[in-house]
């Protein structure tokens, strides 16, 4: 997949995992999450009630030493804090976020049309 695949601003719908396996969502929490995947390579982040966060992101195409698929892996260079993610689309509408450290979550978003 192109970068251009995931352009655009996508709706956090659900996470999974942590160190309990838990399942939260906007309900659950008690807030919203928008992304946007901008083409100039900024990733800004909006959360209920507070000021958005931007900031550079790449995407690189790799193989995981835990697998032998290649899969999209989403970084932002400029922040020690963000580690970076496996990225994909579930069909056309659903972006896919995966951690890549211990207990992290598998978070979900649907675009924004």
């Amino acid at each position: 997949q192109s970068d251009s695949t995931y352009f655009g601003s996508w709706n956090w719908m659900k996470s999974r995992g942590g160190f309990s396996g838990a399942t939260i969502t906007p309900q659950s929490e008690g807030y919203a999450i928008r992304i946007e995947l901008s083409p100039d390579s900024i990733y800004t982040v909006s959360r209920s009630g507070e000021l958005p966060i931007s900031k550079r992101f790449s995407i690189r195409h790799e193989t995981l030493p835990h697998s032998s698929d290649p899969v999209d892996i989403i970084s932002f260079p400029d922040d020690p804090v963000r580690l970076s993610a496996a990225i994909g689309l579930l069909g056309r509408d659903t972006l896919k976020l995966v951690d890549q450290y211990m207990d992290g979550y598998t978070s979900y978003y649907l675009r924004e049309m």
